[in-house]
């Protein structure tokens, strides 16, 4: 009795079908993972808007606030909010997404919310990464820094001073400071408002987008062409615009 094995023609169409299909399947596994890591980081974030919540409720209905350039001297009064906020969501990890790319803040040349002082301070553990995660939008109170006092910021941390908190964004996937739509959309990436090439889906943080976390405590992904639109139109009241007077 003869066996009949497989000729080369046939395990050649084998091996191209199932490449065929790989070149298929394996995007869409890829993005199946990274909806899953969206859906992870929109949880974190939701996380730390009922930390938020909860701050403001215990100091009298104030968000937490300091300065974001890391030079000032009194870091005790300097706290940074992920300090802040750490008694109510008692988890470092939380503020890492995990879709962010490495430290995403310009080759580390730009240490934002004193990262480096408050792990220096034995505020933070020393593996603590914020600069790669996410990044805030909450007024600062500090009058001497020149990007909220040309806008009066003195107290308008307060929750009571915000007129319309569902479109007011707090913290966000973001690239450095949360002060450019464009810093959002394209969480991953330096520099994407000047640098067209760099405006590819590859370079943002999910899909082709990001989670944003509103002052009412709400969670939210846009696309990044959403995430730029919003904040040029002001459909997000960003930085000084929350509170009507047109400053960014």
């Amino acid at each position: 009795m003869k066996r009949r094995g497989f000729t080369l023609i046939e395990l050649l169409v084998v091996i191209a079908i199932i490449a065929i299909l790989a070149a298929i399947l394996f995007p869409v596994f890829s993005r199946a993972r990274e909806q899953a890591r969206k859906t992870a980081c929109l949880s974190n974030l939701k996380q730390i808007g009922t930390a938020l919540q909860m701050y403001a409720q215990d100091w009298d209905e104030s968000l937490p606030v300091a300065t974001t350039w890391c030079n000032r001297p009194d870091t005790q009064n300097n706290l940074q909010y992920y300090v802040r906020l750490q008694p109510y969501v008692k988890n470092w990890q939380i503020w890492a997404c995990p879709s962010a790319r490495g430290l995403s803040q310009c080759n580390d040349s730009i240490p934002h919310h004193a990262v480096p002082q408050m792990i220096a301070a034995g505020y933070a553990p020393s593996n603590f990464h914020l600069h790669y995660g996410y990044s805030e939008n909450i007024q600062n109170s500090y009058p001497e820094n020149r990007q909220w006092a040309d806008c009066g910021a003195l107290d308008r941390s307060k929750l009571a001073n915000i007129p319309e908190p569902s479109v007011s964004p707090v913290i966000a996937d973001c690239m450095g400071l949360m002060n450019s739509g464009w810093r959002i959309g394209y969480a991953n990436e330096c520099a994407v408002g000047c640098n067209p090439d760099r405006r590819v889906e590859t370079n943002t943080r999910h899909n082709g987008g990001s989670n944003v976390l509103f002052a009412d405590g709400h969670a939210k992904f846009f696309s990044a062409d959403q995430c730029v639109t919003n904040w040029d139109n002001r459909v997000w009241h960003a930085g000084c615009g929350w509170w009507g007077n047109g400053v960014r």
